[in-house]
């Protein structure tokens, strides 16, 4: 816990006190090797040597003090992925990596500064800072980044802020950049959202192609079904996720449920296929 107020700090001053330090002594052999070649040294080539110096050892201390605060960051990243952890102490080593990344995204530009905003932008999003995740994985997109992951990510900071167009944008891009099924489930709740059925009837069927066992995804199917009046589609599909929901049951427990040990979702399905029914006459 002590680490926020003394690890990384404590790194900054050792690597400045090393980079003034080397620009002394370099400077002074530099002077002297130049004394020993007959090679008139005037204050202001010594001027001229130091500040040469200066920039070489700022380019090296700069890419040693990036590395240093990105190893931080993931040290407390890899805390913060342990689960015999509270909640409470998970977010604050959270907070320390992102702390130590704003550190690194100051001080580096190119590859190490994009590896440094997507990191930070991930810890954001756990955090459900949607909006300061967008911005960091703008940045990295901006950067030269063109992962359809970073797309799928800030649609998902959109979705989540209700920002559905910019989500389903998005989407669309992580798709075409190849992303993998999952970004039908994603679009298709979007598309459900936004009245467009038919697109996420389109979306919701090409992601159960592979993922037949999604109950969730035939009940958001049969949810499209429902609300553009084709009640025996939406039973059949909210049946289909109820099935699912029982043999996953009875693998886990090695029983059914009886009817008063239903789960949440259980009765829900069972609520909304008896409110179709009773709307069709049954």
């Amino acid at each position: 816990m002590n680490g926020k107020n003394k690890s990384v700090p404590f790194s900054a001053e050792v690597l400045r006190r090393a980079r003034l330090d080397g620009i002394i002594v370099m400077s002074t052999m530099l002077s002297k090797l130049l004394l020993a070649l007959h090679v008139r040294c005037t204050p202001k080539h010594f001027l001229t040597v130091l500040a040469i110096v200066a920039a070489v050892l700022q380019h090296t201390s700069c890419a040693e003090s990036d590395r240093a605060y990105l190893d931080e960051a993931e040290k407390y990243q890899a805390k913060a992925d342990e689960l015999s952890l509270s909640v409470k102490e998970r977010r604050h080593f959270r907070d320390l990596a992102i702390e130590s990344y704003s550190r690194a995204i100051g001080k580096s530009e190119g590859t190490t500064r994009n590896e440094a905003l997507i990191q930070r932008g991930k810890l954001y999003f756990r955090n459900q800072d949607y909006k300061n995740a967008i911005l960091d994985f703008t940045a990295a997109i901006d950067g030269g980044i063109s992962e359809p992951k970073i797309f799928m990510m800030r649609g998902q900071c959109y979705d989540a802020l209700s920002e559905l167009e910019l989500a389903l944008n998005d989407y669309t891009k992580a798709k075409s950049l190849g992303s993998q099924e999952v970004v039908f489930e994603y679009r298709g709740q979007v598309l459900l959202k936004l009245g467009r059925y038919k697109e996420a009837v389109r979306d919701f069927t090409e992601f159960l192609k592979k993922h037949e066992n999604s109950w969730s995804v035939y009940e958001s199917r049969g949810d499209v079904f429902a609300a553009t009046g084709e009640k025996d589609k939406a039973i059949q599909d909210y049946d289909a996720a109820q099935k699912i929901l029982r043999a996953a049951t009875l693998e886990v427990l090695g029983r059914e449920l009886s009817s008063n040990e239903q789960s949440p979702n259980e009765e829900r399905l069972r609520s909304k296929i008896k409110q179709l029914q009773i709307r069709n006459g049954k």
